[in-house]
C-alpha cells in the first residue's frame, strides 16, 4: 500500500475475513496509534504519508549502533 491509499471500510473487510468487525476496529485503531494510518471523520481511513513513527524510531536505532560499529573498528584499525 501507498501513503494516501484507502483501507476498505471496517464492516466490508470483517465480512471478507469472516472475523468480528470489533476485532478490525481494534486493529485500525492499533495502526493510528503507531502512525500507520490516519482517520479523516466521514471519508475513512487512509494510509498515513508520515509513516509509523515507531518504523522511524526503530531505524534510528538500527543505524545508531551501525554507526557505533563502524566507529569502533575505525579505531581499531
Amino acid at each position: 500500500l501507498n501513503p494516501g491509499d484507502e483501507l476498505p471500510p471496517i464492516r466490508s473487510l470483517a465480512e471478507k475475513l469472516i472475523v468480528n468487525p470489533n476485532t478490525i476496529a481494534r486493529a485500525y485503531r492499533e495502526l493510528e496509534i503507531a502512525g500507520v494510518v490516519e482517520k479523516r471523520r466521514t471519508a475513512g481511513t487512509y494510509i498515513s504519508a508520515e509513516g509509523s513513527r515507531l518504523a522511524k524510531r526503530e531505524r534510528t536505532k538500527i543505524l545508531s549502533g551501525r554507526i557505533d560499529q563502524l566507529l569502533a573498528e575505525s579505531n581499531q584499525m
